[in-house]
């Protein structure tokens, strides 16, 4: 702490931090207030940029010598005030020259002291997470009457979770004293009394040194590996909608989406079932379907169904049946042909590339035949490292082996992970559905062509 001479003008820059980020003060009631060590408030001029505090304590008003402190609070004299810090900032003294730093006594004669503080506050800024004192004080009280309330004043009001005797038990199970030391003496040597923990069953499950061993550093864990929280993965699947809504489907089946008008449809009671008709097929004995076609064969078998015109047809006698009888306007050879001047195909060239003459000299593949060749490093040390390889022994002692780790831990993939989540896959066409509400579709309807009914099944 510097000691200033009384009388002078001191200005002072108080920096302050909370958890080592600039604090923030915007919106919030700030006091700052200065005590000479009598506790008396003093005239204090200051401003706030951003994080620091700076202000005056002008000479004129500067009173009594001693140690002065600044006082640094939120919503002074309201019910949830909070006092964030406070800090020894000079003391004033009547000594006729100002105090260097190493304690000496400067010459020169200074107008305007300035200091610089910085403070670091270890309070979270959040005052709902802090109880007001008329709600501490509430609770105390209340406490002490739920205490007073429920203290037993006798030992009748306590569980005997203990099995403590009472003079209706019987004795006759429990040792006396003398029955005790006897025991003792005659088999007191047979007992082993532990003198070492590893004698001891270790039922609560306390933590050895080999249980740490072979664990991993966190720094080389993916996020995921230690918070198990689905969305710190990458590479996270695309979980579609499921639609809750017929509308939202492709309608492929031709489910009927509006009233359809039957106006022009047979009765029902005009028609006949499948059924009905093969009944009434096996009621008649001289009926044997295997004699007769059906319109599905007869049709396929192509037959002409009415009268055809073959005016424009030529008669079989009309057909030429020699190349004579034809024009000849495509030109064919009609006579031998004379083909002195031209060349037999053993004459020609074989396509062969040694009947060539005047071959030129190609490459004969060998390297050392080539010219300017490149020169080609035989050693590590040739190259540079321009990789970063390892050049000396790493002590990897701290590391974790890779084979003890998940690969999502150092992945962070979806696809890495076990007991993935079902996802169901979303159908987009109607007829992937069980048509439990019975919508009508095409088939539905059944065409008889014999008796020309359209029936419509439900």
């Amino acid at each position: 702490m510097k000691t200033i001479r009384i009388g002078n003008d001191i200005q002072i820059n108080w920096t302050i931090t909370r958890f080592q980020q600039p604090e923030d003060f915007a919106g919030k009631n700030i006091s700052v207030e200065l005590y000479d060590k009598y506790d008396r408030k003093q005239v204090f001029d200051y401003v706030i940029n951003d994080n620091v505090i700076s202000g005056i304590f002008y000479g004129k008003d500067q009173k009594s010598n001693g140690v002065y402190r600044l006082f640094l609070s939120e919503n002074k004299g309201e019910s949830d005030m909070v006092s964030l810090d406070y800090i020894d900032c000079f003391c004033l003294s009547n000594k006729l020259k100002n105090q260097t730093s190493n304690g000496s006594d400067s010459t020169s004669s200074i107008n305007t002291e300035v200091l610089d503080y910085s403070s670091e506050i270890n309070l979270t800024s959040d005052l709902s997470l802090y109880a007001k004192k008329t709600e501490v004080r509430d609770a105390i009280e209340e406490a002490k009457e739920e205490i007073s309330a429920t203290i037993p004043t006798k030992i009748s009001d306590l569980q005997d979770d203990s099995e403590f005797l009472t003079e209706s038990e019987s004795l006759k199970q429990f040792y006396t004293k003398e029955e005790v030391e006897a025991l003792v003496e005659s088999g007191g040597s047979s007992i082993e009394i532990p003198s070492k923990v590893s004698d001891l069953e270790n039922d609560l499950g306390f933590i050895t040194s080999s249980a740490i061993s072979g664990k991993a550093n966190k720094s080389e864990l993916s996020k995921v590996a230690t918070s198990g929280n689905y969305n710190d993965l990458t590479n996270k699947p695309s979980i579609p909608t499921v639609p809750t809504k017929v509308s939202a489907f492709i309608n492929d089946a031709g489910y009927l989406t509006s009233h359809q008008d039957i106006s022009g449809k047979a009765d029902k009671s005009n028609t006949y079932t499948k059924q009905e008709v093969d009944d009434k097929i096996s009621a008649s004995s001289s009926f044997d379907p295997a004699q007769y076609y059906t319109k599905t064969q007869i049709d396929n078998k192509g037959y002409l169904t009415q009268h055809q015109d073959i005016s424009g047809k030529a008669d079989k006698s009309e057909i030429p049946t020699k190349t004579s009888d034809l024009v000849n306007d495509s030109g064919f050879l009609t006579s031998h042909q004379d083909l002195s001047e031209y060349a037999l195909k053993s004459e020609l060239f074989s396509g062969d590339y040694t009947d060539l003459t005047n071959k030129p000299t190609l490459f004969d593949g060998n390297y050392n035949s080539l010219s300017n060749k490149p020169s080609i490093p035989s050693k590590t040390s040739d190259l540079v490292n321009d990789s970063g390889f390892l050049t000396q022994h790493q002590d990897i002692s701290g590391k974790a082996n890779s084979a003890d780790l998940a690969a999502v831990a150092t992945s962070g993939d979806y696809n890495d992970l076990t007991n993935k989540p079902s996802i169901p896959t979303i159908p987009s066409n109607v007829s992937a559905f069980t048509n439990d509400a019975n919508y009508i579709t095409s088939s539905a309807f059944s065409y008889d062509a014999t008796t020309g009914t359209l029936t419509l099944t439900i």
